[in-house]
């Protein structure tokens, strides 16, 4: 949106699960700034800390949400075979 860059339905709404899942996992929104200007710049760059914290896994697959370019970003066949999703006993 803020990139003017057409919105692609599964590929954002990826983004925006990084986005919440960084907040569960640290504490805080990735990007975050009181100008909007430098906050637009930070998302635009992917530039959040790396909490080296969180697990080599947690990390992983945050920094592949969060790509910016939706080509790149991490795809939901993908997500399904990392090691952190993995992790995560679903009840059927």
């Amino acid at each position: 949106m803020i990139a003017s860059v057409k919105y692609y339905g599964l590929r954002t709404d990826l983004w925006s699960c990084g986005i919440v899942l960084y907040a569960m996992l640290n504490g805080n929104l990735p990007f975050e700034d009181k100008d909007v200007k430098v906050l637009y710049k930070k998302i635009l760059e992917e530039d959040y800390y790396d909490n080296t914290n969180l697990s080599s896994s947690a990390r992983s697959i945050i920094k592949g949400l969060l790509t910016k370019k939706s080509e790149l970003r991490i795809r939901l066949n993908e997500i399904k075979e990392h090691k952190f999703y993995k992790k995560v006993k679903l009840k059927e």
